[in-house]
């Protein structure tokens, strides 16, 4: 039996293409054009070649899923909605619709989402006309469609593509995220983490609305990301005079967002400054960076992303040195974090920075300042948390002063003078005599604060107190391989379990792994299936402390718990506990620290006084059982409310005064 296909469209697509519209990987794509060969519905034939690829008419496509469709029952793939998806995933045939570039076709798109018409119902004359209104300076689109040839059939695919898309923004989004994939940019989680980066430097600010400017077009998306979580009081963009520029105002313009056009980088008020020097040579990138850092003001913040190599590897010209270790030395620089892998869609010539700098703290002597630094380089963006990279952040605007207590999720807060006597690296793990110890920084003060604290804690604050010691004890930090040796603590290896013998609720033996450091409910797993599967399991005991790198640590107060890989368990053993070492000091001291895998025995955790081990482990169990108290009532209250207005807003009920009327 022969199938005939519709006539070639101006859509185009590869099989790539049509596995990302299915929801399949591409070999799936591939195996359905053969099993279908000579077949009652076989796979369309190519309709024209790209290069080396061979290209299917989208029509075409189209119609085999809705034909597979009545043969199979069902569609092909894993997106229900992939016929009508189709025209987000395709390119334009040229043939068809003449020379008719990426540019102009994103120009037509940001014109109909600015108007809110179809294209289709206006003639030539009157897109032109309708360009020049919206853009009569020519900044971000008349250009592109004033004299390109475009024909009626142009304005069809344009109101196609927005169809498609559920909107002319939306399939602009969609052809800038395709040019994306193939040319390369920002993964769109990495402009994730970055909007929620600007969203809470704006907050430690103070700043509301948001004040944002964009020192590279290339960060567009991050602007476009804020402005759909957060009202933004303006959004300036430094004009580059280059396509880049023009398409970042076409993007922002269809999003309704009237940025102001900056001809240079000066600084113009409170805000929040987003900077890309990725792609420049170290020198220029250190002096890109350093002519905002010395604008910056007590109501400004600046991020920068860029090459490792410049912003925090070891540096080799010593002119580049004394640059960055001048903003070291003003306290300006908060924060900085080498990036996982995945930041950019393709691969990019080397790994990538980020740095968080602000105004400098003038009152503050260099031995108090600090800098949080992360190496998130042996991970990936997938996985990266970005509540997580965003809590230190929030603390890397303050915690440039020692001396306040803060809990770090994947970084560690290092003092300056650390760094300066270093060998360059900004974020490598590297043990020097001046941070040896994690209590460097911490003075006496902080024994005020937590007998403070307690104070207002009502009866938990009974029947003890914190009394300050006239000088700190000298005991030494020591490494984890260092305390092993002493036979003080034992590392146990975590489990390897298969993920789908792993439930929910309560029955069975808790699992611990990484979602549970970060405070999810324990998964269980029931006690018969993992001692039949399992024999050689490995469970915790009672004050075992459970971590992993760049994860945070918890002491499992109960023990029987199945601690999964990558999380590994620290014992302590008697001699650990007669020789000072606290699970709960251990637990703090793993989670304030960042180190690759392969060198957890180099971390450093400190003793105590050997009598303090008891009182620090009976306070901080009542805590923790206060804590679960708490949060028990908080979930009730929260049940309770939710209950209450639901039965009385469905008739059901009405709440009426139990108290006595006391009016005369």
């Amino acid at each position: 039996m022969t199938t005939t296909y519709p006539a070639p469209g101006p859509l185009r697509m590869s099989l790539a293409d049509v596995a990302r519209a299915a929801k399949v990987q591409r070999p799936v794509v591939s195996m359905w054009r053969s099993r279908s060969a000579g077949r009652e519905v076989p796979f369309p034939q190519p309709a024209t070649a790209d290069g080396a690829d061979e290209l299917w008419d989208a029509a075409a496509i189209a119609d085999w899923f809705r034909r597979s469709e009545a043969q199979l029952g069902h569609l092909p793939g894993n997106n229900d909605s992939v016929i009508d998806d189709l025209p987000r995933f395709t390119r334009i045939d040229p043939t068809v619709v003449g020379d008719l570039n990426t540019d102009t076709l994103a120009a037509l798109l940001a014109l109909a989402a600015i108007t809110g018409s179809d294209l289709g119902d206006l003639t030539l004359t009157e897109v032109t006309n309708v360009a020049r209104s919206i853009d009569p300076h020519d900044v971000f689109l008349l250009t592109e469609i004033v004299g390109a040839p475009i024909n009626a059939t142009a304005l069809g695919i344009c109101d196609e593509l927005s169809n498609a898309s559920y909107s002319a923004r939306a399939a602009l989004e969609a052809l800038v995220a395709d040019e994306t994939r193939r040319s390369g940019g920002y993964a769109a989680q990495f402009e994730k983490l970055l909007a929620a980066s600007v969203i809470a430097a704006g907050g430690a600010l103070e700043i509301d609305p948001l004040r944002l400017t964009l020192l590279s077009p290339a960060l567009v998306g991050v602007a476009l990301a804020v402005a759909d979580r957060e009202p933004l009081a303006d959004i300036r963009l430094v004009d580059c005079r280059d396509r880049a520029t023009r398409s970042a105002l076409r993007r922002l313009h269809a999003a309704g967002i009237d940025a102001d056009l900056a001809s240079d980088d000066t600084v113009t008020g409170p805000g929040v400054l987003l900077g890309d020097v990725r792609d420049l040579p170290n020198r220029d990138a250190l002096d890109a960076v350093d002519d905002s850092v010395l604008q910056l003001g007590e109501h400004n913040l600046a991020l920068f992303v860029g090459a490792s190599a410049a912003l925090t590897n070891s540096l080799t010209d010593p002119a580049d040195v004394k640059l960055r270790d001048s903003w070291l030395r003003s306290g300006q620089l908060r924060m900085a974090a080498r990036l996982p892998a995945g930041v950019m869609t393709h691969r990019h010539s080397g790994r990538l920075s980020l740095l968080l700098l602000g105004a400098n703290p003038v009152t503050v002597p260099q031995n108090r300042l600090g800098v949080v630094t992360g190496d998130l380089g042996d991970r990936v963006l997938a996985e990266l948390s970005i509540d997580d990279f965003v809590t230190d952040l929030v603390v890397a605007t303050s915690a440039h002063i020692l001396g306040r207590a803060h809990v770090l999720k994947s970084a560690r807060l290092v003092p300056v003078p650390s760094l300066l006597a270093g060998d360059g690296d900004l974020v490598r793990r590297v043990v020097t005599d001046a941070d040896a110890d994690p209590s460097r920084g911490v003075d006496r003060s902080i024994a005020f604060r937590a007998d403070e604290m307690r104070s207002g804690c009502g009866d938990l604050a009974e029947g003890w107190q914190v009394v300050p010691e006239a000088r700190p004890t000298t005991t030494k930090a020591c490494t984890i391989e260092h305390a092993i040796k002493e036979g003080w603590l034992r590392l146990v290896p975590g489990n390897r379990i298969r993920d789908d013998l792993l439930h929910a609720g309560s029955s069975g033996v808790r699992v611990l792994g990484v979602p549970e450091l970060g405070g999810s409910a324990p998964r269980r797993i029931d006690r018969v299936e993992l001692e039949w599967r399992y024999e050689s399991a490995r469970l915790t005991q009672p004050d075992d402390v459970v971590f992993a790198p760049a994860h945070g640590a918890m002491v499992d107060r109960v023990g029987d718990a199945l601690a999964l890989t990558p999380l590994r368990v620290l014992r302590v053993t008697d001699e650990g506990l007669a020789a000072g070492l606290s699970p709960e000091v251990i637990a703090r001291d793993l989670s304030a620290q960042s180190a690759p895998a392969r060198d957890v025995k180099l971390m450093r955790i400190r003793p105590i006084a050997a009598g303090q081990v008891a009182a620090i482990a009976d306070r901080t169990s009542q805590i923790a059982t206060r804590r679960a108290q708490l949060q028990q009532e908080l979930e009730s209250l929260e049940q309770l409310e939710s209950t209450l207005v639901e039965s009385v807003a469905s008739g059901y009920a009405r709440i009426e005064s139990t108290t006595p009327d006391t009016k005369d």
